[in-house]
């Protein structure tokens, strides 16, 4: 399970991965001001560039960050957050639906377990009668 901080605390640790990847005014991001209006060379690079200083953070892995549809510069222009507060949510709402989607495989996971614990105790309740009945069955033979 992923664990982010607040979002308060979160959208300032952006902040600093911005400000350290793209070397610009943090004043300007904490604003939202859109990040192609002040970040110098604002393009896929620096995008992707973002998004890893997010997964070596918190492990949340780019792909993941970004649509798997996404193909081109273009298309990454488009759909990446224009600002921090943009930015924030979208990654809290990828890493709610990875921790529910680990929840939902942990509970299916449980629940075959139960499964398998229920079908070893039928097998060897099973078994143990099969060899009760071939012991009574060898004892009720008359030896010549």
């Amino acid at each position: 399970m992923i664990v982010l901080p607040e979002r308060s605390e979160f959208r300032t640790v952006l902040a600093d991965i911005i400000v350290d990847v793209c070397r610009c005014d943090k004043e300007l991001l904490l604003s939202d001001a859109p990040f192609e209006s002040f970040i110098e060379h604002f393009d896929s690079l620096a995008m992707l560039e973002i998004l890893l200083g997010i997964e070596t953070r918190y492990d949340v892995s780019t792909e993941v960050l970004l649509p798997a549809e996404v193909r081109s510069q273009e298309e990454m222009m488009t759909v990446f957050p224009k600002n921090l507060s943009e930015l924030v949510e979208h990654v809290y709402t990828v890493v709610e639906q990875l921790n529910t989607q680990e929840q939902e495989k942990a509970l299916l996971g449980d629940t075959q377990a139960e499964h398998v614990e229920e079908y070893v105790e039928v097998e060897t309740a099973t078994i143990e009668r099969v060899e009760s009945e071939v012991k009574a069955a060898d004892s009720s033979q008359v030896k010549p």
